[in-house]
């Protein structure tokens, strides 16, 4: 299994207690700037961009095993012997499986608006109307932007996928920083559950789920609890599926 060196930004003194924090798909560590910055006061913290996202390495799959070696080759490359690990959306599916896989490594665990059942295929829609928008005529985010508002209407979803839209400085040229056709194929695998039945992390572990997301449900609880028997669980009332961006 070949690992990539994940791209990471860091906050905090180095000899504070690790925190490893994992974004969601199509996301990347500018969307964790805010929080990693409060935690950064008590905390070494450390915002990973996951294989083919932000300005980590492209790779041509997406597994599990893969995902999780990544982060891992990362903590073993920056001496973090034991961390606690915060992971939202697909990295809390990654953080999960990680724990599972690695316990004497994790500190502890937080999970932030997903649990271990199937999902419809994240983002579709928006892989759709990425995969359509014609980069090579571009001439400002701008232009993307009111192409991108037909399919996707809601104004801060789309800012979120346009914060994956690079242009290089020299021949003015637009690209996706993800690797999108990798990404788009893996969709399926990705919407499944990291975790099988009978595995179990007994560490400490929070859930963290939005009131108005539909990726937690209350009877989501006593499954989780059968992963992680430690599993306390916070409820936001007032937000969606990106709790740390909504409060």
């Amino acid at each position: 299994m070949a690992v990539v060196a994940l791209h990471s930004t860091r906050s905090g003194a180095d000899n504070a207690p690790p925190v490893v924090i994992l974004h969601g798909l199509l996301g990347s560590t500018r969307n964790w700037t805010t929080i990693a910055r409060e935690l950064g006061k008590d905390y070494a913290v450390h915002c990973l961009n996951l294989r083919n996202h932000g300005d980590s390495p492209h790779a041509d799959s997406m597994r599990w095993s893969e995902l999780v070696g990544d982060v891992m080759h990362y903590a073993d490359a920056h001496g973090l012997e034991r961390f606690a690990i915060v992971g939202h959306s697909l990295g809390g599916k990654v953080a999960m499986r990680l724990a599972v896989d690695h316990p004497q490594r994790v500190q502890s665990l937080v999970v932030v608006d997903i649990v271990q059942r199937n999902y419809p295929p994240f983002h579709a829609k928006a892989f759709g109307a990425m995969e359509r928008l014609d980069l090579s005529g571009l001439s400002s985010r701008q232009e993307a932007e009111r192409i991108l508002q037909t399919d996707l209407p809601d104004w801060g979803f789309r800012q979120f996928i346009l914060t994956n839209l690079g242009r290089d400085p020299q021949s003015q040229q637009f690209h996706w920083r993800v690797n999108l056709p990798v990404l788009a194929s893996s969709l399926a695998r990705m919407a499944q559950p990291s975790l099988s039945e009978g595995e179990v992390y007994h560490g400490p572990t929070l859930l963290l789920a939005g009131g108005k997301s539909n990726f937690v449900k209350p009877e989501d609880e006593s499954m989780m609890q059968a992963f992680f028997p430690q599993l306390k669980v916070h409820w936001l009332p007032d937000v969606g599926h990106n709790v740390h961006v909504e409060d």
